[in-house]
């Protein structure tokens, strides 16, 4: 009878060992948040308006040289950025959010669309091939290892003039990123640039949004 005991209480142990290490796994897919910044990015702002340097309140009464990157209405920007995953385990990016419209959304730029970036030299970004990136339909899934790094795409539409006033700065600080882990879906705030903007003497203005040109 001992002997009997004594083996179930194994077996108990190593089904106990079984669940606690199944579920540490679970949790890890399911409350962890390994995205992170890559080591690359660039942003190409509109052609022929190029940034200058100028001192922007950058929050909390500090003032420091910023590049500031010129508001050109209906103009349009690409940021091309490396994202790494940073946990434990594989991970799938399977979008970027964009900004949707007003009154949900009236800041100076829009996110308006996203693509996994198709890199000119492959394994080295951020040199946008750009014909495959935004001739995908929709967002092409993003598999990454423990440590592996990917890149996404994304358009931005300087905008909303008409619903902003005349010297007002804002920054492209980070953009959404949906991704999922064994089947956990999670959205994450990844870093970018801060890439700042500023409104033209000539906001607030009416009507829609006018093309660039």
């Amino acid at each position: 009878m001992t002997r009997i005991t004594s083996r179930w209480t194994g077996k108990r142990l190593a089904a106990l060992a079984v669940f606690v290490g199944v579920a540490a796994y679970v949790f890890v897919a399911g409350w962890m948040q390994p995205v992170a910044s890559g080591s690359s990015e660039t942003f190409t702002g509109i052609p022929g308006h190029n940034p200058t340097k100028e001192a922007v309140d950058v929050g909390g009464g500090v003032t420091q040289q910023e590049m500031l990157w010129p508001y050109v209405d209906g103009g349009v920007a690409t940021l091309v950025t490396s994202i790494t995953n940073s946990g434990p385990v594989g991970l799938t990016i399977t979008g970027v959010e964009t900004n949707g419209r007003w009154p949900a959304w009236g800041g100076l730029f829009t996110l308006t669309e996203a693509r996994a970036a198709v890199l000119a030299n492959p394994g080295q970004c951020c040199e946008l091939n750009e014909s495959p990136t935004w001739s995908a339909r929709d967002f092409r899934p993003i598999y990454l290892a423990p440590g592996g790094q990917g890149a996404v795409a994304a358009h931005i539409l300087i905008s909303n003039c008409e619903y902003n006033s005349s010297g007002q700065y804002t920054a492209i600080e980070y953009i959404r990123v949906d991704y999922a882990v064994l089947g956990f879906r999670h959205v994450q705030k990844v870093g970018v640039g801060p890439y700042w903007i500023k409104s033209p003497e000539t906001c607030p203005r009416p009507g829609p949004a006018r093309p660039a040109g």
